[in-house]
């Protein structure tokens, strides 16, 4: 795929056998056009599916590279990757963000809240942005998803982020290097207590260490008047606000929560100016510089946060059972090739 302003969602992906040498990813973004100007992925959006037990060795969940041969001096910028549930995967990394020629290009691009469970080539790392500045990995959970040695989680670029992921491994004890080593908020050996995922159930337990250990997307910036309607935050490409009508089309602006779950507001569509990292909100509400921020409700309108701070991981616990924990079915009688 590529272009921009993209979604990919709610889609279920059952288990597969692929040939040998092919590359059965879930999503797989480069430079496609059939003439100029080639365009790369790019400010899109990657929410909420599940993938399970495909069989190839050479697979991910969601890949990106060689942008440089687009030619506009473009590449994989703003990508959205968040609560995607993936068992069994069979390649060495959850998310590749590359491209040949260096650093400068990729920017922006943000995994978070997201559930890996078993990968079948493991290595040190399960999210790849090595020439991806000023990207993130936030509130993940890799179980069974890295090698048990000098796990760094993610393979980093200049100006990039990781805080608060779950690392485990049933195997034995598992051992950091780098920026795994001394990560802010990081859940480490302790088994984090999911359902079901071979099933499709990653919902968690209620004695889950992931439940409200998850951190901040981004926070309130000195800027920001404290006020008013004109939002302000270090780094906004965490967040999207609603393509193609909204509602109607079921692209609907993020909305967020600001220092503490109840203070809730909703992003007003096509309102966001990345650059500036600024945005309009409705209702405006109080907040000082520094606030965490989180996601509140998705771009289906789902709401995605409950307790006193988010969950690590793709599903948010709520006392009762999580109203998104039912695992979707695939259609009888329906071949998926």
């Amino acid at each position: 795929m590529n272009g921009e302003h993209d979604v990919f969602r709610n889609n279920y992906v059952p288990g597969t056998a692929c040939g040998g040498g092919s590359h059965c990813d879930f999503l797989q973004g480069g430079c496609y056009d059939a003439a100029p100007p080639y365009t790369s992925i790019t400010r899109s959006l990657v929410e909420d599916n599940t993938f399970l037990e495909w069989s190839n060795s050479d697979e991910y969940f969601f890949l990106t590279n060689d942008t440089d041969n687009c030619g506009n001096g473009e590449g994989t910028v703003g990508m959205i990757v968040r609560q995607n549930k993936i068992y069994n995967e069979q390649g060495g990394s959850f998310t590749v963000v590359d491209h040949s020629g260096g650093y400068g290009l990729t920017q922006y691009n943000h995994v978070y809240n997201n559930s890996i469970h078993t990968a079948a080539q493991p290595s040190n790392y399960a999210v790849y942005l090595r020439v991806s500045d000023y990207s993130s990995m936030i509130n993940n959970l890799f179980y069974d998803a890295m090698t048990l040695s000098g796990v760094v989680g993610l393979y980093r670029a200049s100006g990039c982020f990781q805080s608060h992921n779950l690392y485990y491994d049933p195997d034995g004890t598992m051992t950091f290097s780098g920026a795994a080593l001394n990560e802010v908020g990081a859940v480490k050996n302790m088994n984090p207590l999911v359902n079901n995922p071979a099933a499709g159930d990653f919902s968690l337990a209620a004695a889950s260490p992931a439940i409200n250990a998850g951190g901040p997307l981004t926070t309130i910036a000195a800027a920001d008047t404290g006020n008013g309607a004109t939002f302000v935050v270090n780094d906004l490409y965490f967040f999207q606000d609603g393509w193609g009508g909204g509602t109607a089309n079921g692209v609907q602006p993020d909305c967020i929560a600001v220092g503490t779950v109840s203070n809730m507001t909703c992003i007003v569509e096509g309102s966001a100016n990345y650059v500036a990292g600024t945005v309009t909100i409705s209702p405006a509400i109080s907040r000082n510089a520094g606030d965490p921020v989180w996601l509140y409700k998705n771009s289906s309108g789902q709401q995605v946060l409950y307790g006193s701070a988010p969950d690590i991981g793709a599903y948010e616990y709520v006392s009762g059972g999580s109203p998104d924990t039912t695992p979707p079915s695939a259609p009888s009688g329906v071949l998926v090739n």
